[in-house]
């Protein structure tokens, strides 16, 4: 096994369903496979409305994170949202004047955002397939967004190096990579919000800096929670 962030083999197994590596700190799962994931979990068209993602209170929790994000952007951003779910953050988002559009692999995921929200979904898999850009002629393809968010999907990727460079490459100079996930740092690695059956990597700040170095992008901010 190799740490996909550092690439070091010096990882050791406990007692979970991470290993953690001995060079960088990521805790990588050693049971997932990205067939695993997508057939298990996203393949169900119940998966949304069970986990609790149409739920009044999922809604206005991200309703908090779309007005910390607001303060950061100008009017009118262009906003990619990558695992967008059934688009909850990118409804706020679009309601506060913003252009919004979401990245997903699940077809049930884009129909709920079009019929509850309008938001408007790319199908794709962020690991595998294109991202959203544009067409710039003779200088091939050029930085589309003011900002692309990861509200609890970088935790998901196999091979986060490669996808985030992607992602990276579709931020115009000056944007903004605002990202949601569970804390390696704040929830002692394997509790809190972590899901074994489909988080792939765990991550505390260090990781992400890290990973932010490797892409060309730096932390200007870290917000923990401070109630469960």
């Amino acid at each position: 096994m190799t740490c996909p962030l550092c690439t070091s083999h010096d990882l050791r197994r406990g007692r979970s369903d991470y290993a953690f590596c001995r060079r960088c700190g990521l805790a990588i799962s050693w049971a997932l496979t990205p067939q695993k994931v997508e057939t298990q979990v996203y393949n169900d068209p119940d998966y949304y409305q069970k986990a609790g993602y149409c739920s009044p209170g999922f809604e206005a929790h991200y309703g908090v994170f779309a007005k910390i994000l607001n303060e950061r952007l100008a009017p009118e951003s262009a906003i990619m949202e990558i695992g967008c779910g059934i688009g909850s953050l990118l409804s706020h988002l679009k309601t506060m004047g913003h252009g919004v559009v979401g990245y997903d692999l699940s077809p049930h995921a884009q129909r709920l955002a079009k019929e509850r929200y309008g938001v408007d979904v790319v199908l794709g898999n962020a690991e595998r397939d294109p991202l959203p850009m544009v067409t710039g002629g003779t200088e091939g393809m050029l930085p589309r967004f003011h900002c692309v968010i990861l509200s609890h999907t970088l935790e998901h990727f196999f091979h986060p190096v490669e996808t985030m460079q992607k992602v990276a490459d579709t931020i115009l100079a000056g944007g903004w990579w605002f990202n949601i996930m569970p804390d390696l740092d704040q929830d002692g690695g394997i509790l809190g919000h972590v899901k074994p059956w489909e988080h792939v990597c765990l991550w505390g700040r260090q990781q992400v800096e890290h990973l932010g170095e490797l892409i060309g992008m730096e932390m200007v901010d870290h917000y923990q929670r401070t109630s469960s």
